[in-house]
C-alpha cells in the first residue's frame, strides 16, 4: 500500500516518472496479489493530483488539454496550441520551424530526431539503443519483475515520444536500465568508487560551466550558467528587485518588468514582456471579470481594434526596436 502510494506521490512531483506507479501497480497486482483496498491510499493521492490540476490549470493532467470540464479559468485554446507547437520544436532542439516539422514524413520524424546537430542526437540514439538492449535482456532473463520494469519503461518512453521527445524527459530511463543490467556486477566498493567519480564530474561541470561550453557547445544549458566565484561559498545569490512600467489593455491595468524577461518583484497583476507579444499576435488578452474586484480573476477576451492598438503600443514601449 505504501509502495504504490509513494510511487504515485513521486509521479505527482514529476509526471515524467509515470513508469514508477505503473511498475508499482503491476508488482502489487500480479506478484503480491494485492486487493484493491491496498491501492486506495495511492489512488486518493492521485485524485488530489487531478483536483490540483483542475484548480490551477483547468484540465486534470498538466500540460495536456484532455477531459475539458469547461471551467472559466482554463488556458485559451490558442495559447495551448502555441505551447504544443513549441514542445514539438523543442523535440528537435529548435533546429526546425514548426512549419518544416509539419512537412516531415514518418521516416523524417525519426531520422531528423536521431540525427540532430550536436550532442542531443547522440543522447537520442543512445536512448533507443538502450531500450532495445533492455528488451533483449528482459526476454533472455524471463524474470517477472524485470519484465514489469521493461513494460513500465516502454509505456513511459512511448508517451514521451508522442508528446515531446526531449532528452530531459527520459534521462531516468538510462539510470534504471544501467542499474538492472549491472546490479550483479557492483559490490559496495565499486558502487562507492563509481559514485565518487560521477560526483566529482558533476560538481566540476556545475562549478566550471565553461567546460560544458567548450566541449559541448550544442548543450544549451551550459550557456546559461555563470562562472564560479568564491563568494558563492558564503554569500548566496539573491534576486534584486527590478523596476517596472505600468500599462493598460482593455480593462486590465498590469505591470511589466523593465529590461528583464521575468516579473520577480513587479506589482501584481504582472505580465512578462514575451507573453504580451504572444497574446497580441494571437489577438487575445486577459481581462478582468469585474473591473472593480481583481480577486474575481480574469477571462480571455478577443481584442477589438482599439484594444489591439493598445497592445501594440505596449509592445513598442517595451521594445521600441522590435528585438
Amino acid at each position: 500500500s505504501l509502495l504504490f502510494a509513494f510511487s504515485v506521490f513521486v509521479f505527482i512531483i514529476k509526471p515524467t516518472m509515470i513508469w514508477l506507479p505503473v511498475l508499482s501497480f503491476l508488482y502489487s497486482v500480479f506478484i503480491l496479489k494485492s486487493d484493491l483496498k491496498n491501492l486506495i491510499f495511492g489512488i486518493l493521492i492521485g485524485f488530489l493530483f487531478f483536483i490540483k490540476n483542475i484548480y490551477t490549470f483547468g484540465y486534470p493532467v498538466f500540460p495536456v488539454s484532455i477531459i475539458d470540464l469547461g471551467v472559466s479559468w482554463k488556458p485559451n485554446p490558442e495559447v495551448l496550441k502555441i505551447s504544443s507547437q513549441f514542445a514539438i520544436q523543442k523535440t528537435y532542439d529548435m533546429q526546425y520551424s514548426y512549419e518544416e516539422i509539419q512537412k516531415f514524413s514518418a521516416i523524417d520524424y525519426i531520422r531528423n530526431w536521431l540525427f540532430l546537430n550536436g550532442i542531443k542526437a547522440k543522447i537520442n540514439l543512445l536512448f533507443i539503443v538502450s531500450l532495445i538492449i533492455f528488451v533483449v535482456f528482459t526476454f533472455i532473463k524471463k524474470n517477472r519483475i524485470i519484465t514489469f520494469i521493461c513494460i513500465s519503461l516502454i509505456i513511459k518512453s512511448v508517451l514521451v515520444l508522442l508528446f515531446s521527445a526531449q532528452y530531459r524527459f527520459f534521462m531516468d530511463v538510462f539510470f534504471v536500465i544501467f542499474f538492472i543490467l549491472f546490479r550483479d556486477y557492483f559490490n559496495q566498493k565499486k558502487s562507492v568508487a563509481v559514485f565518487s567519480v560521477l560526483s566529482i564530474l558533476f560538481i566540476s561541470f556545475l562549478t566550471f560551466p565553461n567546460i560544458l561550453q567548450t566541449y559541448f557547445p550544442s548543450f544549451n544549458p551550459g550557456s546559461f550558467m555563470g562562472k564560479f566565484e568564491k563568494e558563492q561559498l558564503y554569500n548566496p545569490s539573491v534576486y534584486e528587485s527590478t523596476k517596472f512600467d505600468s500599462f493598460r489593455v482593455g480593462n486590465l491595468n498590469f505591470n511589466v518588468s523593465t529590461n528583464y524577461p521575468f516579473n520577480y518583484d513587479s506589482k501584481l497583476p504582472a505580465i512578462s514582456a514575451g507573453y504580451v507579444s504572444q497574446d497580441e499576435k494571437l489577438g487575445i488578452f486577459p481581462q478582468l471579470i469585474d473591473d472593480k474586484n481583481l480577486k474575481k480573476g480574469f477571462v480571455w477576451k478577443k481584442l477589438n481594434n482599439q484594444e489591439r492598438k493598445q497592445a501594440k503600443s505596449v509592445i513598442y514601449t517595451i521594445n521600441p526596436l522590435g528585438k
